[in-house]
């Protein structure tokens, strides 16, 4: 990588991911096929891969915890039932 290609990555790296990616559409980073429009498109593609990740990672975050709050609940479901049998039982 030449200098002039790590100065456009610090460039685009500086910026939100929406604003590079106006700034490319706009032709900023060159024409098409040139060599400083594909490193912004590859950076632009890791980038949106690694938010998806992140994205995804929250996902299951959420899900892992909504699964334990269901755990939990039906546990307190079983306590609450054997109580109730064992009140409902006594003379």
């Amino acid at each position: 990588m030449n200098k002039q290609q790590e100065q456009l990555l610090a460039e685009i790296e500086s910026m939100s991911f929406e604003e590079a990616r106006n700034k490319l559409a706009s032709g900023a980073y060159g024409d098409i096929g040139s060599p400083n429009y594909n490193l912004c498109v590859s950076w632009l593609s890791l980038k949106e891969a690694s938010l998806r990740d992140e994205h995804a990672s929250a996902a299951a975050r959420w899900a892992r915890h909504a699964a334990y709050a269901a755990y939990a609940a039906a546990i307190i479901a079983a306590i609450s039932s054997i109580i109730t049998i064992v009140y409902m039982n006594k003379p």
